[in-house]
């Protein structure tokens, strides 16, 4: 049995020794459960549809019809809508619409479109 531990130029007694590594492992616990909350939060719907590293396909595309709420209106006038957090473009919509548009470009982290009358 070990009676000290070296610790760089220090040493350290068994029973300091067993309390500095429980010390660790729940450290590196507390460490594994944050980076799992920023992974939760960074997939659809946190900063940004996509995150450093990680990739989905864009949830609509390009030509295809949906429904959704118009729930902001960006700085340039357009409508915003969300499908899976994707955020959509919608030209000519207002806060509180509910519309059918036609998805016109898909990009990364956006999707541009247009209301189908």
């Amino acid at each position: 049995m070990v009676s000290s531990v070296g610790l760089g130029k220090r040493k350290v007694g068994h029973r300091e020794a067993t309390r500095l590594f429980r010390f660790l492992l729940i450290l590196l616990e507390r460490v594994n459960e944050v980076k799992e909350v920023i992974y939760i939060n960074r997939s659809y719907g946190g900063r940004g549809y996509r995150s450093r590293g990680f990739s989905r396909p864009a949830p609509v595309k390009e030509g295809e019809e949906y429904e959704a709420d118009i729930t902001e209106i960006s700085r340039r006038g357009d409508g915003i809508a969300k499908i899976e957090g994707f955020i959509i473009f919608v030209s000519g919509a207002k806060t509180g619409d509910h519309v059918k548009f036609k998805i016109t470009r898909v990009a990364r982290r956006f999707a541009t479109a247009e209301i189908v009358h």
